[in-house]
């Protein structure tokens, strides 16, 4: 049974739990508390070291998980236990674990974790076929903003857009990076209650933030020599080349967006606060968008997207993707041909 996270938190907190859950993906934040979640409502805490088992792929085989989840709890309603990376399972193990799961047991919450696999396929399809699954996928800018929002809100504090905007560009997509820098901003802050962008700017670090969004307007330009020189300043300071395309990505998804408004008749105000964009950058950012019709952008992303693949694959030496990433980019889309 597939199901969203949205959906899964608000079982959770009724209590309505499943015997068997699978949770995939790169978010590894979201996965990782949902799965303390879990174990927070279906176990006491003083009943956990004799109802809880954490197991990891690499380690245990299927002869010891299903011995765990067969057991029956001690003083408690149910048992969890939980299987880290079952991507490290060995085949024979996999296909062990299906057949028992056929008929699961009811007394016990079984929590089976891995990181991003294809779910449409193989054994993790058949796992997917039976039990609650959840992809955890990177969010997108606007579920970004609003966790971001939602994140700071727990230290008591509140964030003005454009410190947001600063804070996501500058750390990508990375939920767990993000809770590390909210965390020292929240400290940093003090007693003041609103984060603003020159306390982003302190905690994170005013020049790889300040020049990601140059690189950025400058890619959006077509501005091909700034653009190389900003490239390479950040590169040299140790920017992560992820944090760096996640953030031209999100660039170019703005200016879709932005074009789409646009052709709305809405005004640069009514697009600013829209699309939390600062009301200083807003006429620049409509400029970039009206130069790129929907061809261009198709092109665009997918040029990105082979970017993403050769930094993860390693199928082309870093540095040269990212060049070849901001050439093309800069360039007039209908040169790409030449290339």
């Amino acid at each position: 049974m597939k199901c969203t996270y949205k959906n899964l938190v608000n079982d959770i907190n009724r209590g309505d739990l499943v015997p068997v859950y699978f949770f995939y993906g790169r978010e590894e934040l979201l996965k990782e508390e949902a799965v303390q979640s879990l174990i927070q409502k279906a176990v006491p805490p003083d009943l956990r070291d004799f109802n809880l088992d954490i197991l990891y792929g690499d380690e245990t085989d299927w002869v010891q998980i299903i011995d765990r989840i067969s057991a029956l709890p001690m003083m408690a309603e149910r048992r969890v236990v939980v299987v880290r990376d079952v991507n490290n399972l060995e085949a024979t193990d996999k296909r062990k674990i299906l057949q028992h799961l056929s008929t699961p047991f009811d007394h016990t919450c079984l929590i089976l974790t891995a990181p991003d696999v294809d779910a449409s396929r193989g054994f993790y399809k058949n796992l997917a076929s039976l039990a609650c699954h959840v992809n955890f996928y990177p969010l997108n800018d606007k579920l970004l903003f609003d966790w971001v929002q939602r994140r700071i809100q727990r230290y008591g504090k509140s964030i003005v857009p454009e410190a947001v905007q600063i804070l996501c560009d500058s750390i990508g997509e990375s939920l767990i990076a993000l809770d590390n820098e909210i965390q020292k901003l929240a400290i940093y802050v003090e007693e003041k209650p609103t984060i603003e962008a020159r306390d982003v700017a302190a905690v994170v670090g005013k020049l790889r933030s300040q020049t990601v969004f140059k690189l950025c307007d400058a890619v959006g330009r077509g501005d091909l020599p700034e653009a190389m020189t900003l490239l390479s300043q950040l590169q040299e300071a140790g920017a992560p080349r992820s944090h760096i395309v996640w953030a031209i990505r999100q660039h170019f998804v703005k200016l879709a967006r932005v074009g789409q408004i646009s052709r709305k008749g809405k005004s640069a105000h009514q697009i600013a606060v829209g699309l939390h964009i600062p009301k200083k950058h807003v006429n620049d950012i409509i400029q970039q968008s009206a130069n790129l019709d929907e061809d261009d952008l198709e092109k665009a992303f997918a040029q990105i997207y082979e970017t993403e693949l050769k930094l993860k694959t390693g199928s082309q030496e870093p540095r040269m993707a990212m060049t070849l990433l901001v050439y093309h980019l800069c360039r007039p889309m209908g040169d790409w041909e030449d290339v």
